[in-house]
């Protein structure tokens, strides 16, 4: 068998074991091309066949789950063969590259602006075929990642700069109530302008002003607002900030992955897949959040993982407490997402790390909450549920009422996420299984909210490639858990 290469920090290395299989690994790989795909063709709004490819990563993400338990019981990685996680992601990669070259990145882009976009996603096409090259040279296998993931900063940048002052109310949310922080003022107490109008179907009547012009209250945990202030300063646009957390992403799945050729293409994956230049157009929250969740699990790996390292010392709960408070404070369904990295942490540290966790994402909200505690309630608890149900939601609800059946109870998405959780649940689990158990899980719970959309959906294929990317770096061989 030829040996291929792989990366691991930057320096090429020979794979001298044979490639493993990973039936669990691939699904899970699978999973997220599925998902991609299904926010490619809908844009993330309901769509029937979309909603049968969404269902269709759900079943496998479960499946996947699974079998992980089985394998958790026996030993080894698998049987020696080909591995197909790569091969897989590869083609997910150009299948992405081939879609934004065929439509538009963003619904706000100018068509006419197009031509500069295309031939830097040929660039990204070549490079990412250098991966089916299994006899690549070093210098090839090292520049192969830096170069596309330059390129997505390029098509990024482009899609930011094309479109300044999007028309949604997610950017006027960062926007504003970052700037009205520094002045002073108490951004859960701002009316932001209803920029949909009145009679707005996105809206519950009880967050509008009397005369329907004005949003009472911003709907975003104060660690959305804080992200925003260096851009703030710089008076530029909040979505610079979140087009660096994607890239941070990007890293750290590869970093969680050991450099591998799988890590490597989840990573790109996540950078160029159908919808992610949508993402960063309608500057929706969830970059903060992959980023948040990453750093976390880079924080874990580091210090309970890799090569061996233990994380017997005092600093282990420490700074694990510290980036899972990041975290914690990103979103408010952060919660289902961290719940299962606590058991991929050892016994005695559990429970420490989860109350400096709980500790300093409650330090981030003090500050807003003696401010104005009312206020802060009203827009991040009360906001979520008096939000009404949304019938072009990718979901099973907004299938039942458009085949004429009734609104279901927003509550069914809770025990379908419960149910997942129980399913991922363990004495002690690996860092792999704990995050597809929480992706799993909020997957879930999205095929059944009230409102499920484009931005939800593209967190949960982030997290789905960095579990394929912890279990390709598992099978490497090169970590030992304590």
């Amino acid at each position: 068998m030829r040996a291929s290469v792989a990366i691991s920090d930057g320096a090429p290395e020979a794979e001298h074991e044979p490639a493993r299989t990973a039936p669990g690994s691939v699904l899970v790989a699978v999973a997220a091309l599925s998902l991609g795909f299904a926010l490619g063709v809908s844009d993330g709004n309901f769509d029937p066949f979309a909603l049968l490819l969404v269902t269709g990563s759900a079943i496998a993400s479960v499946a996947a789950l699974v079998m992980e338990r089985r394998r958790d019981r026996a030993t080894g990685a698998g049987a020696p063969g080909r591995d197909w996680r790569a091969r897989v992601l590869c083609g997910g990669v150009l299948a992405s590259i081939a879609f934004d070259a065929l439509r538009q990145p963003g619904i706000f882009v100018p068509p006419d602006t197009l031509g500069f976009f295309r031939p830097v996603l040929a660039v990204a096409g070549v490079a990412a075929l250098t991966y089916l090259w299994t006899g690549a040279p070093a210098l090839v296998a090292r520049l192969r990642f830096p170069l596309l993931a330059a390129a997505a900063a390029v098509l990024a940048g482009f899609v930011i700069r094309t479109t300044p002052g999007p028309p949604i109310d997610v950017w006027f949310f960062q926007q504003m109530g970052s700037f009205a922080m520094l002045r002073g003022v108490d951004p859960y107490a701002v009316a932001y302008p209803n920029i949909y109008g009145p009679f707005t179907p996105f809206y519950s009547p009880e967050v509008l002003s009397p005369d329907q012009a004005y949003v009472l209250g911003n709907p975003y945990p104060p660690l959305t607002l804080l992200v925003a202030v260096p851009t703030t300063l710089l008076h530029a646009d909040v979505r610079w900030t979140h087009l660096a957390l994607v890239l941070f992403s990007a890293w750290a799945i590869r970093r969680l992955g050991r450099g591998s050729r799988v890590a490597e293409l989840a990573a790109v994956f996540v950078l160029l897949q159908p919808r992610t230049f949508f993402v960063l157009e309608q500057s929706w929250t969830e970059p903060i959040v992959l980023a948040s969740a990453l750093l976390a699990l880079v924080v874990v790996d580091a210090t309970y993982r890799r090569d061996g390292a233990s994380g017997e010392g005092p600093l282990g709960p420490i700074v694990t407490g510290i980036a899972g408070a990041l975290a914690l404070s990103s979103k408010q369904y952060a919660p289902i997402l961290l719940a299962p990295v606590l058991l991929a942490l050892p016994p005695a540290h559990r429970w420490k790390s989860a109350a400096i966790a709980v500790a300093g994402a409650a330090l981030v909200i003090l500050p807003f909450a003696l401010w104005d505690a009312p206020a802060l309630y009203r827009g991040v608890v009360a906001f979520q549920l008096q939000q009404p149900f949304r019938a072009d939601s990718l979901s099973w609800p907004a299938a039942v009422v458009r085949m004429g059946g009734p609104v279901l109870s927003p509550w069914i998405a809770l025990p379908a996420a419960v149910a997942v959780l129980a399913l991922g649940v363990a004495r002690r689990v690996s860092l792999e299984r704990a995050v597809l158990t929480g992706a799993a899980a909020w997957l879930a719970f999205l095929l059944f909210s009230k409102q499920a959309f484009c931005n939800y959906y593209w967190l949960v294929a982030g997290l789905l490639c960095a579990a394929v990317a912890l279990r390709a770096g598992s099978d490497s061989g090169s970590t030992r858990m304590p």
